[in-house]
């Protein structure tokens, strides 16, 4: 299982000069994060196993596993990982009705990739 480093106080404005992979950091270390909060240690690390994930590029494929584990609580731990996701790029979420785990991280892409040209202009 590969380890999750933990994020810095970084904000979006200094990591979106750093690459393309690195909102996928971001994700990856964000949904560490949040299962750590939430499940303890042992918890995320178990959770991670049964994922069977390498690295957490797909946000659709990592909400059907995690529902597949726990149903209807999903949305509890997706909260938790989103607040660290945007608190991580600095960014207040854009919440729209009926907004959903992947739209949301998504958005967030969005938003980092928007950051990322802004800096090269």
């Amino acid at each position: 299982m590969q380890r999750h480093q933990r994020p810095g106080d970084e904000s979006i404005s200094k990591t979106a000069t750093q690459g393309a992979d690195d909102f996928e950091s971001i994700l990856s270390t964000s949904i560490a994060e949040g299962m750590m909060r939430v499940l303890g240690p042992g918890g995320a690390q178990a959770i991670f196993f049964h994922l069977d994930m390498s690295k957490f590029d797909d946000p659709a494929r990592f909400h059907e596993k995690l529902t597949t584990i726990f149903g209807v609580g999903t949305g509890s731990l997706e909260r938790v990982i989103l607040q660290h996701l945007h608190q991580t790029m600095g960014i207040q979420p854009a919440f729209q009705k009926d907004d959903g785990f992947v739209a949301q991280v998504e958005r967030a892409k969005k938003h980092f990739d928007r950051a990322k040209l802004d800096r090269r202009h």
